[in-house]
């Protein structure tokens, strides 16, 4: 499996956690501040939701973090290359001026877990969280803004990520930012649809004859912020099979307490 699926679990970043937590650094001062300070503010603000991967030993140590927000891909303006590379694999009927996307706002992961392979469990997480989520709201795209720097593109790039322009003077020229200023962030793209063709690591959490029970358990685990999905096996004519709740691997054992504890 991994260190995350392992060792972790995921937890939404409230004031409460954030007061039972042991000190974050991911060795970049801007990311840690507002890990530390501005995420939950950013979050009663509806701006952004940020989650904290934990040890299992000790929920007070922080692995990594991420935040992620509701974002867009406006396709009206940019080069008629770049917009067909975008829309590649697209019906041409089903053209859009804009498309649905979530943004990776901040990803840090802890100095002391570096070298464990954390960062790409976590993009892999991500992604799969993003594929539940599309049975609530369609989500074409995943995009982050990445420092503009070699070993953060490289990052991205490595896990599937393309840049949205060819280059800085492109990107400089869309966001309409002066020729001669430093552009700190590159936009990059994930396109979701790739994962229709990939077994992605979702565990069956839960097992029913009665669909609005699988659905009653989605429901209980979204108010956990555990993100859910029904996978329908019944037949429709004979009445057999189950109705499947499914989730993702990191949430898997938190879920399944939660269904057990549901009734105390």
């Amino acid at each position: 499996m991994g260190f995350l699926s392992d060792k972790c679990s995921v937890f939404s970043h409230t004031d409460e956690m954030l007061k039972q937590s042991k000190p974050f650094s991911c060795g970049d001062k801007d990311l840690d501040e507002f890990f530390m300070h501005d995420a939950v503010k950013y979050e009663r603000q509806l701006l952004g939701k940020s989650y904290s991967f934990r040890l299992d030993s000790d929920n007070s140590i922080i692995v990594c973090m991420f935040t992620l927000s509701n974002s867009s891909i406006d396709a009206r303006n940019l080069p008629n290359n770049r917009r067909r590379k975008l829309t590649e694999n697209i019906p041409h009927e089903k053209s859009l001026s804009t498309y649905p996307a979530t943004l990776i706002g901040r990803l840090g992961v802890d100095k002391n877990f570096s070298g464990k392979g954390v960062g790409l469990e976590l993009i892999k997480y991500i992604k799969q969280r993003m594929l539940l989520l599309s049975n609530i709201a369609a989500c074409r795209y995943l995009t982050v803004d990445a420092y503009s720097n070699e070993s953060a593109l490289k990052f991205y790039e490595a896990n599937g990520f393309k840049p949205l322009f060819s280059s800085d003077k492109q990107e400089k020229e869309y966001i309409g930012l002066p020729i001669d200023k430093e552009l700190k962030t590159r936009l990059l793209y994930f396109d979701l649809i790739k994962l229709n063709n990939i077994k992605m690591d979702f565990i069956k959490v839960y097992g029913t004859g009665k669909l609005y029970e699988a659905e009653l358990i989605v429901g209980l685990l979204s108010n956990n912020n555990i993100e859910a999905t029904v996978i329908n096996k019944r037949d429709s004519q004979y009445l057999f099979g189950e109705a499947e709740v499914h989730v993702a691997a990191a949430d898997a054992e938190m879920a399944k307490e939660i269904i057990s504890n549901r009734h105390e």
